[in-house]
C-alpha cells in the first residue's frame, strides 16, 4: 500500500499501485485537469507513470517551470509530427527544449521555405485540436532500430543504435508518429495551444562539419498566449536595434552570406575599430600589460582539455586537415595557458603571471596582457579560471622612487616598449608611468597589413 508524500507534507494512501493521474483526481479534479507531469522523488515523469511504493510526489503543472519545459518539449514533437505529414520523404533526427522554446532538426531534400513553415504551423493546430493521447512505449533497442530503418528514418536509427544493446528504450505515440524520446511529455496534443514557429537555420548532423547539414526548425511555446504575445513583442523589438541592421544603416560594416557570422567592415567603421583598440592598448600599458598572439585555429586536443569539445563541439567552428581535427577558438584563454606553461613569465620566483582576457582584438592581433606580481610564491595558474584577475602588488620590489598611488612600480612590470626588452630599463625618476615614454606600437593603417 503506497504511502504519496505531497509538497505540502499531507500523505495520501492507496490500497495498490497508483498513476500520477490517478493521484492528481484524488486531490482534486481542478488540479487533474491542469496537470501535465509528475515529480516522483525529484524525477520527472509522465502522468500514467506508476507509483508502486512510498514516496514523494509533486504534480507538474504549467505554473511550474518543469511544467513550461514539458508543453515546449512535446512541441517539438508536435512540429516533427506536422512535418512528416506535409512532407513524407524528410528524416528527424532531434528536438530538445531550449530557451524560450525548442527546435527539431531534419534532414530534407529542398530548403523549406517561409511558406513551408505557415503550413507546417497551421498543421500542428491541426493535430493539436485531434487532441491525440500521448503514450509511451517501451522496447527492446534492436526492435526500435530495425523499426525506424524500415520506415526510413536512418537517423533516428543510428541513435539508438550507439545505445547500449542491453538497454530497452523508450518511445512515444501520438497518432501515426512514433519517436524516440526519454521524455516526459503532456498527455495529449490537446494541451498544446499556444505556439509558433520562428525560422529556419541550418546544423551539421552531430555538430560536425564533415556530416550532412540539416535544417533546424526553430519554434516558441508557451503556456498562456499573453506570455508568447509578450515574448514576440521582445523579439520585435530587439530585431528594431540589430546591429546587422544598424551597421549598414550607417555605413560602419555589413555580412554577407559568403562569410557567415564574419564583418566586412567599411571605411567609417574600421575607423571607430582603430579607435576603440588605440583607447584599450592605452590602456593596457598604462596599467602594466603587454599583449600576445595566439593562433586562431587550434587542435581539438586543446579543446578536450578546456572542456569545450565536450560541452559546446555543436556551436564552434570544426574543420580537418591530414587527419587532425581543429577548431576555431571560441575563447583565449587555453591559448594563452599554453604561452604561460611554456615560460613566458617573470624573472623573479617570488613573481608570476596572470592573464586578463579583456583583450584588444584585431585582424592581426588577439591580444592578451601578462601582469607581474610579487605577492607570493605559490604555484602558477593552470586553468582560464585566472583569466581577467589582476593580482595585488603589495611586496613589490622597492624602486629608487615611488610610483603613483594605484600603479606598480616600473620594476614590478615589464616594458610594452617595440624595442626595449623585459626589465632592460632604469625605473624613470619623472612622474607618471614610464610605460608613456616608450613609443607605441600603432594598428598600420595600410590595409594591406590588415589582411590575414
Amino acid at each position: 500500500m503506497p504511502n504519496i508524500r505531497l509538497p505540502d507534507g499531507s500523505v495520501k494512501s492507496f490500497s495498490g499501485p497508483v498513476t500520477v493521474a490517478e493521484v492528481a483526481h484524488a486531490i482534486g479534479p481542478g488540479l487533474a485537469r491542469g496537470a501535465l507531469a509528475g515529480k516522483v522523488n525529484g524525477k520527472l515523469v509522465d502522468m500514467t507513470h506508476r507509483i508502486e511504493s512510498d514516496a514523494e510526489l509533486a504534480i507538474v503543472t504549467e505554473r511550474d517551470k518543469e511544467g513550461v519545459e514539458v508543453l515546449r518539449h512535446s512541441t517539438a514533437h508536435l512540429l516533427a509530427y506536422a512535418v512528416k505529414e506535409l512532407f513524407p520523404d524528410a528524416q528527424v533526427t532531434i528536438g530538445p527544449v531550449i530557451e524560450n522554446g525548442f527546435y527539431y532538426d531534419f534532414s530534407f531534400k529542398r530548403p523549406f521555405t517561409p511558406e513551408d513553415l505557415a503550413a507546417i504551423e497551421k498543421r500542428m493546430a491541426e493535430l493539436a485540436k485531434r487532441d491525440l493521447p500521448v503514450t509511451r512505449e517501451v522496447w527492446p533497442r534492436d526492435k526500435a532500430v530495425e523499426y525506424f530503418k524500415s520506415i526510413g528514418e536512418h537517423y533516428k536509427a543510428e541513435i539508438i543504435a550507439s545505445i547500449p544493446a542491453q538497454e530497452e528504450v523508450s518511445l512515444y505515440r501520438e497518432g501515426d508518429f512514433v519517436d524516440l524520446c526519454r521524455g516526459p511529455h503532456v498527455p495529449s496534443t490537446g494541451r498544446l495551444k499556444v505556439f509558433k514557429l520562428m525560422k529556419v537555420a541550418g546544423a551539421y548532423w552531430r555538430g560536425d562539419s564533415r556530416n550532412e547539414m540539416l535544417q533546424r526548425i526553430y519554434g516558441t511555446a508557451w503556456a498562456k498566449k499573453e506570455e508568447q504575445e509578450a515574448y514576440l513583442r521582445m523579439i520585435e523589438e530587439a530585431e528594431k536595434r540589430d546591429h546587422r541592421k544598424l551597421g549598414t544603416q550607417l555605413d560602419l560594416f555589413h555580412l554577407q552570406e559568403e562569410a557567415p557570422g564574419m564583418v566586412f567592415w567599411h571605411p567609417k567603421g574600421w575607423a571607430i575599430w582603430q579607435e576603440v583598440e588605440r583607447y584599450l592598448r592605452r590602456v593596457y600599458r598604462e596599467n602594466g600589460y603587454l599583449e600576445v598572439h595566439c593562433p586562431q585555429v587550434l587542435d581539438r586536443s586543446l579543446w578536450e582539455k578546456s572542456g569545450h569539445w565536450e560541452n559546446y563541439k555543436e556551436l564552434m567552428f570544426t574543420t580537418e586537415s591530414e587527419k587532425r581535427d581543429y577548431a576555431i577558438k571560441p575563447m583565449n584563454c587555453p591559448g594563452h595557458v599554453l604561452i604561460y606553461n611554456k615560460g613566458l613569465r617573470a624573472t623573479s620566483p617570488r613573481e608570476r603571471c596572470t592573464a586578463s582576457c579583456a583583450s584588444a582584438r584585431s585582424p592581426r592581433t588577439t591580444a592578451i596582457s601578462f601582469a607581474l606580481s610579487t605577492t607570493s610564491n605559490r604555484k602558477s595558474p593552470s586553468s582560464p579560471a585566472y583569466c581577467r584577475k589582476r593580482m595585488p602588488t603589495s611586496g613589490s620590489r622597492k624602486s629608487s622612487t615611488s610610483s603613483p598611488p594605484g600603479r606598480k612600480s616600473a620594476s614590478a612590470r615589464m616594458s610594452y616598449g617595440t624595442k626595449l626588452s623585459a626589465r632592460s630599463q632604469p625605473h624613470s625618476t619623472q612622474s607618471g608611468s614610464p610605460i608613456r615614454r616608450y613609443r607605441e606600437r600603432e594598428p598600420s593603417t595600410d590595409p594591406k597589413s590588415n589582411i590575414t
